[in-house]
């Protein structure tokens, strides 16, 4: 890092979410350090899948080329599968995106717009200091530590967590302890590989295998390798043997097999339903998946994190002026009214895919019916409005 000790603003985390917040808020004018702890282009368990409210996010920022380059591929239908029944959605409702280079790509934009960006790099939010925690006055503290080991500190007037569902960044806040929703399920995903081949899944198609103990997406990259994501029960992940189930799934659910699971690597996430006990304090605020997450079902995920980091920009432009306390509720409320509100349809999707007898009469009434699904559909691709910057 270089000799600067004070920013206006610290992102912690250079995923999609954190990313585009520095981007909009170095585009504002201010300083931006952006702080991400892989070094180099790095895999994100993730289905690969961008919805339509995330591509209007990208495109109302000019960031719009980001998924139209050779890195990503259009997705034109989702199919979903449960046993030898299928439900189809046509037309075009998102992209097919390579997590390392798409998020590669927007760190590069935070860059050029001005942030300046750290990898290597783990950072850790300080408590406040006893003599200085009741005035709003007083910056945050972040101590820095190099792959090298070398640790320094440096100040910010406001600091922006985007570092995922584990939130390392704030292991010395209690405060922002999360809660986890009893019986959420576990991400996994399977990095892809040229060594995973099927002879089926074709091109700007989610195919979505249902089970009774999770579900899984496939998709084609732009560059023909297989994306494969999945939410599954804790009990599936204790049992281990990931590749069987994800090839067992597949083949109840009558789709092409694939080739290469036995050696491929997969990893998994924490519980995917949680909440952080709050999603701001002093000069601190949650966005993306740090801010808490539900369990999606196409796509919703990187949506939501793209909202809250282009909501975010006027709190932080406040806060570099002046911290007011009631700074820290507001947030909150945006995001629950503005980014996180629509949670309620993923949240009762997956609560009936967790309960097979519900779960297999709406999927044969939706089979009977598909336009029983064209407002679900709707409503998850909704665009969001977006606070233009000027550069």
């Amino acid at each position: 890092m270089n000799a600067r000790a004070h920013w206006n603003v610290v992102v912690i985390g250079a995923g999609p979410a954190g990313s585009v917040a520095a981007y909009q808020l170095a585009r504002a004018g201010l300083q931006v350090a952006l702080i991400e702890r892989s070094d180099g282009p790095r895999y994100k368990v993730c289905g690969g899948c961008l919805n339509q409210r995330g591509l209007s996010v990208l495109e109302q920022c000019g960031l719009g080329d980001v998924v139209r380059d050779q890195f990503t591929a259009p997705l034109r239908q989702i199919v979903f599968h449960r046993d030898a029944r299928q439900i189809a959605i046509n037309g075009q409702v998102g992209a097919i995106v390579n997590r390392a280079t798409f998020d590669a790509a927007l760190a590069a934009a935070a860059v050029q717009a001005g942030a300046q960006l750290f990898g290597g790099v783990k950072a850790i939010v300080e408590p406040l200091d006893a003599s200085t925690a009741t005035h709003e006055s007083a910056t945050r503290a972040i101590s820095l530590q190099r792959i090298d080991g070398s640790h320094y500190r440096i100040l910010t007037d406001f600091v922006v967590v985007a570092d995922g569902l584990g939130r390392p960044s704030l292991q010395r806040l209690a405060e922002f302890d999360a809660v986890t929703a009893r019986n959420s399920r576990l991400g996994i995903g399977v990095t892809p590989s040229a060594a995973l081949a099927s002879a089926g899944y074709e091109p700007a198609t989610l195919s979505m295998a249902l089970a009774d103990d999770g579900y899984l997406g496939v998709a084609r990259l732009a560059d023909g390798r297989l994306c494969i994501g999945a939410a599954i029960d804790a009990a599936v992940a204790r049992r281990g043997a990931l590749d069987r189930w994800i090839s067992g799934t597949i083949a109840r659910c009558e789709l092409p097999a694939i080739n290469g699971l036995t050696s491929a690597s997969i990893r998994g996430t924490r519980p995917l339903t949680q909440r952080p006990a709050r999603t701001a304090s002093h000069r601190i605020v949650l966005i993306g998946d740090a801010a808490g997450y539900t369990e999606p079902i196409t796509g919703e995920g990187m949506a939501w994190g793209l909202a809250a980091a282009v909501a975010v920009t006027p709190f932080a432009l406040k806060a570099c002026r002046e911290w007011r306390s009631e700074l820290a509720a507001a947030w909150g409320r945006t995001l629950r009214r503005d980014v996180y509100g629509g949670q309620y349809v993923n949240r009762l999707l997956a609560a009936t895919l967790r309960r097979p007898h519900y779960a297999r009469r709406v999927f044969a009434a939706a089979a009977a019916l598909p336009s029983l699904t064209a407002p679900i559909v709707r409503h998850l691709n909704r665009p969001q409005a977006v606070a233009r910057i000027e550069a």
